[in-house]
């Protein structure tokens, strides 16, 4: 990172400054690096686990099946109405997209169960059934249109909207039940950031939908015929599908959290982890988080702003649109001190582990969602096409980051199991899915680095959290 921004708000190219003052700006890739410059001598290398050791017990593999069979349900109760929509035909180029995503992931679905990578299938079979649903939902929304039924079509789209109750409502169950183990801890962990995600998108998707909300008003008092004219629709359609995308993320995320604390039950080494100690652990997640989001938007938001002549905010939610883990990132900062999450801390009290865990939370996937938009633009260039990453500037530099955080994920699986006794289950299916999405296309290859970061995150908060349980 040559470039750096100061307390003055001003970014500052560390290499010029260093020369200016006579010295030489080394970027250093860790703590090991760091203490070879200083002293030397190397710190000796961490040792990783072998890869079998990152494998999925029976038990979870269990649960994944379950899971599997849950969105599988779900997708069949959405095909029929789709089979009429496909035989009907002319249905605007939006709908017809997603029925195609739909498809496409239904099929990896299914010949990935067939394979025994459940790991992968239960996610490709959740995406299936989004996609198949916004179908479904967008269609009902231009039917009613069309029937010259506004408020119908209106109704139809805000009944998708949990709103903040029932977000509130999600948050709230994941934290019913006190953890006692790691284990436990590491379960409500995951499932609050899931938690946290569906509460992001919904940000973004309570934006489209206002949008959206009046692209219909303004069709009130147009004759019956406009209404039903597929010219019409395909405009309706091309901002309605992606608010009910967005919706359904929510939806979808809110059943993941859920999902996240069976996957690990509340058994093995106990744990009660102090509230200070989970605090003093979120705030340093948090200060780094903040910082490497500063960072990405002098990379990527500051220019657009400049390029576009618009508004640092209006350019922040264009990135926000298209760049998930910049919303992810921007939103889950925010959330420190403003918005659904800060008020539910707040009702929980300073005193409760569920408040230190969801501080925890954020900030650990801020600071990993932050970090991946940077490697994403700035260390390996990607380039994107039909929403997709096809390509990276520099294939070495991709291979070595995926190798490196490869042995590192084992290495920090190894650390756990020292502390624990045991490799967190999220850090085993984050490694699993990984190995998979590493033969695949360069986008695959880019989810399978952010799963290696994630894998090393669950083990290294293990050892946190054996440090600092009572």
């Amino acid at each position: 990172m040559q470039v750096a921004r100061s307390a003055a708000g001003k970014d500052v190219d560390l290499v010029q400054l260093a020369h200016a003052h006579r010295a030489e700006a080394i970027e250093i890739a860790s703590v090991h690096d760091a203490a070879q410059l200083l002293t030397g001598h190397r710190l000796p290398a961490r040792v990783p686990v072998a890869a079998a050791a990152m494998a999925l017990d029976p038990a979870a593999r269990e649960r994944l099946e379950g899971w599997y069979v849950e969105w599988q349900r779900r997708l069949a109760d959405e095909w029929a109405p789709l089979l009429q929509l496909e035989q009907a035909g002319r249905m605007p180029a939006m709908v017809t997209s997603m029925l195609r995503v739909a498809h496409e992931h239904a099929a990896r679905a299914e010949a990935a169960h067939r394979a025994g990578r459940l790991v992968t299938a239960h996610g490709d079979m959740l995406v299936a059934w989004a996609y198949a649903t916004a179908a479904n939902r967008t269609h009902a929304v231009l039917g009613k249109l069309a029937a010259g039924d506004l408020d119908g079509a209106e109704a139809a789209l805000a009944a998708l909207d949990p709103g903040d109750t029932g977000l509130a409502a999600g948050f709230g169950r994941v934290v019913a039940m006190p953890p006692t183990t790691i284990a436990g801890h590491l379960a409500m962990l995951d499932a609050l950031e899931a938690a946290l995600r569906g509460w992001a998108f919904h940000e973004l998707a309570a934006e489209t939908l206002h949008a959206a909300t009046r692209v219909l008003g303004d069709l009130r008092g147009k004759p019956r015929s406009e209404l039903a004219a597929p010219s019409t629709a395909e405009a309706v359609a091309a901002v309605v599908a992606p608010t009910v995308l967005r919706m359904l993320r929510t939806v979808a995320e809110a059943a993941i959290a859920e999902h996240e604390l069976a996957l690990a039950p509340d058994q093995g080494t106990a744990c009660s982890c102090a509230p200070a100690a989970l605090a003093r652990a979120a705030a340093a997640y948090a200060a780094a988080a903040a910082a490497a989001l500063d960072h990405v938007e002098a990379v990527l938001v500051e220019p657009l702003a400049r390029k576009s002549q618009i508004s640092v905010d209006d350019a922040r939610r264009q990135v926000a649109a298209i760049e998930p883990d910049y919303l992810l990132a921007a939103q889950l900062v925010r959330s420190a001190s403003a918005g659904l999450p800060h008020e539910l801390a707040a009702s929980w009290g300073d005193d409760a582990v569920a408040t230190g865990l969801l501080a925890l939370a954020a900030g650990e996937a801020a600071y990993r969602s932050a970090a991946l938009v940077l490697a994403k633009y700035e260390s390996l260039g990607v380039h994107t096409s039909a929403g997709r990453i096809d390509a990276v500037n520099h294939p070495p530099a991709f291979r070595a980051l995926l190798a490196g955080a490869e042995r590192a994920a084992r290495a920090a699986g190894h650390a756990a199991q020292i502390a624990t006794g045991a490799i967190p289950v999220q850090a085993r299916r984050a490694h699993q899915l990984a190995a998979i999405e590493a033969t695949g296309s360069v986008d695959d290859q880019i989810d399978a680095l952010a799963q290696l970061w994630a894998a090393t995150a669950f083990s290294e908060m293990a050892v946190v959290l054996a440090r600092d349980c009572n």
